[in-house]
């Protein structure tokens, strides 16, 4: 309720509201030329992520432009850090380059692996007087035939086996097996030629590249040995069993 007036003071009159009678209109948008949509640049996509490890160095041409410093960088990663060489494989898809290194690896130290035996067995034969058997361009052509489609056949068996052990993955095919085929036997040729080191060489090789073959895969270590033993195995068993069916028949 409004209180009363004290006397001897002048009566309280309501607050005044001054109303505007002419109100300005809104003021529109500031006017926009329409302007047609460019044509957007279109980037490449990149051939990996970006997040995980990148490509192997031979294939990666934008950090090593130099063909030697790419030859020379994976050489070097396959022999400090084999494993990391698998985590790469899966970064990229293309066979030709790791192709292209297997063979500029396998090709000379075939040869040289080659030459050495054939001295050896000349060497062999002259001690004992006997004479030596052997067709070097024979076996020549076999190697050069062994290294130009060995990568194909033998990697579709493994990836067979590894598939048949469940280790085959969604997103890595039957390529990448051949690409980590490919780039693991091009560094192992650089020393599986040397003799009296050949065989534990070989065996350590076996061991890296079962454990690589499932990091390219993502699956558990053991089916990648029971896909690199499962070959070994199938063979000996065909051969003793030849062995056996050829002694019944004596």
């Amino acid at each position: 309720m409004p209180e009363p007036d004290q006397p001897g003071l002048p009566p309280s009159e309501p607050p005044r509201i001054e109303l505007d009678p002419h109100p300005e209109p809104p003021r529109p948008a500031p006017y926009a030329a329409f302007q047609a949509p460019g044509a957007q640049r279109l980037e490449p996509e990149a051939t990996w992520d970006v997040e995980g490890p990148g490509p192997v160095p031979w294939e990666h041409e934008a950090a090593i432009p130099g063909v030697v410093d790419r030859w020379w960088a994976t050489v070097k990663l396959g022999f400090t850090d084999a494993l990391g060489l698998a985590d790469r494989v899966p970064a990229t898809e293309p066979l030709l380059p790791a192709w292209l290194f297997h063979l500029l690896n396998g090709l000379p130290a075939t040869v040289l692996s080659l030459v050495l035996g054939e001295m050896t067995r000349q060497l062999m034969a002259s001690f004992l007087h006997t004479p030596t058997k052997g067709n070097p361009a024979l076996q020549l052509a076999g190697s050069l035939i062994s290294l130009l489609v060995g990568p194909f056949i033998i990697g579709a068996v493994l990836h067979a086996c590894l598939w048949m052990w469940g280790g085959v993955k969604p997103g890595t095919g039957l390529h990448q097996t051949i690409r980590f085929y490919c780039y693991a036997y091009g560094v192992y040729y650089l020393v599986g030629w040397i003799p009296l080191l050949n065989l534990p060489l070989a065996i350590l090789f076996w061991v890296f590249f079962s454990l690589g073959l499932a990091r390219v895969h993502g699956t558990d270590a053991w089916r990648g040995f029971a896909a690199t033993l499962t070959p070994f195995v199938l063979c000996c068993c065909l051969g003793i069993g030849a062995a056996v069916l050829f002694a019944g028949r004596l």
